[in-house]
């Protein structure tokens, strides 16, 4: 997990701290057209995009999301189920 480190999300957190959020992360791979994320569920994951991207379905239309970018972490931090579709 190279991207992670330097996540400027995770810049914020003190070395030690950031050790560990890496620590717990798991490397996995999606095919195209594959859902992580469905609103309404709780879902209890944080992606970091390390490469290719995903497409969020939101109220005002789709958003292309990238490399370095997260998808699910305000549903992760707040405990309320997904908002959108990824």
């Amino acid at each position: 997990m190279t991207t992670l480190p330097r996540h400027p999300w995770l810049l914020r957190l003190s070395d030690p701290a950031r050790e560990t959020v890496s620590s717990l992360g798991t490397p996995a791979d999606f095919a195209v057209g594959d859902v992580l994320v469905t609103a309404g569920h709780p879902d209890g994951h944080v992606y970091l995009i390390e490469t290719g991207g995903v497409e969020r379905l939101e109220e005002r239309g789709p958003r292309w999301m990238g490399p370095g970018e997260l998808v699910g972490e305000a549903a992760l931090l707040d405990g309320t189920p997904a908002h959108t579709v990824v």
